[in-house]
């Protein structure tokens, strides 16, 4: 499960959790304080330990799309179509009285 908060202020947690353990603190006590995993802090100070940018911010990519661009251009020009070009008889944009 992802932890709660920005990028920017996890990166900065991985920072503090790794600049606490280097000053000394048990990575258990430095979990406790900063509310997160012994295990995570341990993982935190194995990649600052290979590459700083290790523990850099990351935005969460989100889900994969489920349509190609050339898929959401089509629905979109679908939907600009509106309901009544589809055989809907309840088009809302459709003018009052006339036949759909």
């Amino acid at each position: 499960m992802r932890p709660i908060g920005t990028p920017e202020e996890l990166e900065r947690r991985r920072r503090r959790a790794v600049e606490l353990v280097k000053r000394g603190e048990s990575p258990a006590e430095v979990a406790y304080f900063l509310g997160c995993g012994r295990s995570s802090v341990c993982t935190r100070l194995k990649a600052a330990r290979t590459a700083s940018e290790a523990v850099a911010a990351r935005p969460h990519p989100g889900p994969t799309p489920r349509l190609s661009d050339e898929r959401v251009k089509e629905l979109e020009g679908l939907l600009l179509q509106r309901a009544g070009a589809h055989g809907w008889h309840n088009d809302p944009g459709a003018p009052a009285g006339s036949p759909s």
